[in-house]
C-alpha cells in the first residue's frame, strides 16, 4: 500500500517484483512533480543531490497549509495532522530518487502483473488525476 509520496516507491517495486506480491493499493500517487514542485526549485533539488544529498528540508509548513486538501474531514485532518509518526522531512536525494522511481513507473506501467486499486480525489492538489490516469 502507498499513500502519496510512498505510492510511486510501491508501484516502482511491483513491477520489478511482481512475485509474492497478491495486489497493490495506493491512494493519491505523485507521479509527477511538474505540478506540485515548480521547476526552479526542481533544478535546485537536483543540484543538491549531487553536493548535499543529505541535506535535510522541513516541507512541514508548506504541508500544514495545505492540510485542507487532503479531506473534506475535518477530523481525519486534525488527525493526519497530530500523527506522531508524520514526517514531514525530505532530502535532496529522496526527491531525485523518487523522481527517477515515478519515471520507471510511468515508463513501465504496462508491466504491472498484479492487481492495481488506484483511489484519487478529483480535486487532489498533490497528486494529478489526469497523470495517475495513464498508469
Amino acid at each position: 500500500m502507498g499513500h502519496t509520496g510512498s505510492a510511486p516507491i510501491v508501484l516502482d517495486y511491483a513491477t520489478q517484483h511482481p512475485r509474492g506480491l497478491n495486489e497493490v493499493f495506493c491512494i493519491s500517487p505523485v507521479l509527477n512533480t511538474g505540478e506540485a514542485v515548480p521547476a526552479p526549485l526542481r533544478l535546485l533539488l537536483r543540484i543538491l543531490s549531487k553536493v548535499s544529498p543529505r541535506l535535510t528540508i522541513d516541507v512541514g509548513r508548506r504541508f500544514d497549509a495545505q492540510a485542507n486538501c487532503i479531506s473534506r474531514d475535518p477530523a481525519f485532518v486534525k488527525f493526519i495532522l497530530d500523527d506522531q509518526f508524520r514526517n514531514t522531512k525530505i532530502t535532496p536525494r529522496w526527491f531525485t530518487e523518487s523522481e527517477s522511481a515515478m519515471q520507471r513507473v510511468m515508463n513501465q506501467a504496462a508491466d504491472l502483473q498484479v492487481p492495481l486499486l488506484i483511489l484519487i480525489g478529483g480535486a487532489d492538489r498533490n497528486s494529478s488525476p489526469g497523470t495517475t490516469k495513464l498508469v
